[in-house]
C-alpha cells in the first residue's frame, strides 16, 4: 500500500512536468488589427518543438514548423487581399482565432507639431497639385443654401 502510494505521488510529480505548450502568438496580433496590404507580412510565434502551425487568412493557408527553440515564422502574401474583415486563423495543438482584420494602407506617423498642420497651410500646395487657390487662403467659399421644412 505505501508503495503504491509512492508511485501515485512520484507519477503526479513527475508528470506535471510534461505539459504541451500551447500555440502563441504575441500581443500585437490581437483583434480589430490592420495589416499592411502589398508585399508579405510576416506573422510569428511560439509552440512546442516540431510542432506543425498553420496560418490562415481568407481562404489562403501559410504553413510551418516550430524549430528547436519553439519559434516559427511564416510570411503572408496580401498583395491580392480583399480589405476584409477577415478572421486570422493559427492552429497547432490548439486554435486561435483573431477577429476583425482588415488589409489595407498602414500609416506611421509621428511628432506634434506636424501633426497639427493641415496642407491648406502649406504655401502653394494647391497650385502643386494643379488645384485653384485654397478657398481657406482666399474666403472664396460657394454660396450655401440651406432649406429645411418641418
Amino acid at each position: 500500500m505505501r508503495n503504491m502510494i509512492l508511485r501515485l505521488v512520484l507519477m503526479g510529480v513527475l508528470g506535471t512536468g510534461v505539459v504541451a505548450a500551447e500555440v502563441s502568438v504575441p500581443a500585437i496580433f490581437s483583434d480589430h488589427a490592420v495589416l499592411k496590404r502589398g508585399g508579405r507580412v510576416p506573422v510569428w510565434g511560439k509552440a512546442d518543438p516540431g510542432e506543425r502551425v498553420k496560418v490562415s487568412l481568407n481562404q489562403n493557408s501559410y504553413e510551418a514548423t516550430a524549430g528547436a527553440d519553439g519559434r516559427w515564422s511564416v510570411e503572408m502574401d496580401l498583395a491580392r487581399s480583399g480589405v476584409g474583415p477577415f478572421e486570422v486563423e493559427v492552429e497547432g495543438t490548439n486554435r486561435i482565432v483573431i477577429k476583425d482584420v482588415l488589409v489595407g494602407e498602414v500609416w506611421l506617423a509621428s511628432g506634434q507639431s506636424n501633426m497639427q498642420f493641415t496642407l491648406d497651410r502649406s504655401a502653394n500646395v494647391y497650385n502643386a497639385a494643379g488645384l485653384p487657390a485654397s478657398p481657406f487662403r482666399t474666403g472664396d467659399f460657394p454660396p450655401v443654401t440651406l432649406k429645411a421644412s418641418y
